[in-house]
């Protein structure tokens, strides 16, 4: 069901902003988007590292939020440090992003930032400063909402690489593959491991699934059953669909389609990292490919640049993690991660307050 939430001041909408976003950020912005009055998503985007790249910074923002039918939005800067009592720190973002806003019609509602001890306003630089502890624990007027955790992102999201034991034990199962004569079909080995909970993956079912990963045919198998099952996966085998397969398969890797279940794409996301988490590290590179894009596909973009560049650190001359760089880099978001937040544009228009949503 959907649970309304009206929220009229400061501490509030911070409250309720994490649960919005799916988790508390770090280093990061939180932009709340709203149509016509009313919110139900929350876009999150990494802060740059140095104000002398607030302008670039400020298109990929508005732009993100403009490209999904937004007219307005709430700012949150999550700071990895204290405040003060001092100015505010990251000022010159919130004066980039609010002239760019304006250059594209983009109201921009209200900007605050929390650091490790405060809170404060844009709007009232010297106002008094909040204390950070008063807002991370939901009030009881908001009891029902779920509690959210730290969210991860860039490296810190990144399955973390197995101990060198662990590492040893895997490579047994890897080299015991060899003597394995019966056939793995990569389509259904991915769909049969796919519908298991992670925690019933075994060691060689991971062995095989990093090891079919290897190979640029198997790999596109693999990547396509994740997407959009079996059926369309073994359709790339065939000679009479081939042509019109592979240029579907391009347009969702491309992220030009919009008929792709973000639901699936997610536990895809949750499934594969559990096998990258498995994976040697000689085989990790193309494994790493796969979840960058995955990431990428679920609106998880600085993770995905994370497992990209991780990729290609590994492996310099694998070609498919640059092109998840590429559409990173330049902003683009795909189309059904865009319907899905333009969904909650359709089913919040003409209300007013904020909204969250909340399961059955």
């Amino acid at each position: 069901m959907t649970q309304i939430i009206r929220a009229q001041h400061p501490h509030e909408i911070l409250q309720l902003a994490p649960v919005l976003a799916g988790g508390t950020p770090r280093n990061s912005a939180l932009l709340l988007l709203f149509w016509q009055g009313r919110t139900g998503s929350a876009m999150r985007v990494d802060l740059p590292t140095d104000d002398e790249e607030a302008d670039a910074w400020a298109v990929g923002a508005v732009g993100s939020a403009t490209r999904v039918g937004a007219d307005a939005v709430i700012v949150i800067l999550y700071h990895d440090g204290d405040i003060g009592a001092g100015e505010l720190p990251r000022r010159a973002l919130v004066n980039a992003l609010e002239r760019r806003a304006t250059a594209h019609e983009l109201v921009v509602r209200e900007t605050f930032i929390v650091g490790t001890d405060y809170w404060g306003d844009f709007r009232y630089p010297d106002g008094p400063r909040a204390p950070a502890a008063e807002i991370a624990e939901l009030d009881g007027r908001f009891d029902g909402l779920p509690e959210v955790a730290e969210l991860a992102s860039g490296e810190e999201g990144t399955p973390s690489e197995l101990s060198e034991e662990a590492a040893q034990q895997q490579r047994a199962v890897v080299d015991g593959l060899v003597d394995n004569t019966d056939p793995v079909d990569a389509t259904v080995l991915t769909a049969q491991a796919m519908a298991l909970d992670p925690a019933e993956l075994d060691a060689v079912t991971m062995a095989k699934l990093s090891t079919l990963a290897q190979l640029p045919g198997t790999r596109e198998e693999i990547l396509t059953t994740l997407i959009a099952g079996a059926a369309t996966a073994r359709l790339l085998r065939s000679p009479d669909d081939s042509a019109s397969v592979t240029d579907l398969v391009t347009s969702i890797l491309m992220g030009d389609e919009k008929e792709v279940s973000i639901h699936r794409l997610q536990r895809a996301t949750e499934f594969w990292r559990t096998v990258t988490a498995r994976t040697i590290p000689e085989q990790l590179a193309p494994v790493l490919g796969i979840l960058a894009w995955l990431h990428w596909a679920t609106g998880m973009c600085s993770i995905g640049a994370a497992c990209a560049e991780r990729a290609i650190e590994l492996d310099p001359g694998y070609s498919f993690p640059r092109t998840v760089l590429e559409l990173i880099d330049s902003g683009h978001l795909p189309r059904w991660y865009e319907e899905q937040v333009r969904g909650h544009a359709k089913a919040t228009a003409g209300r007013s307050g904020y909204h969250v949503r909340s399961e059955p």
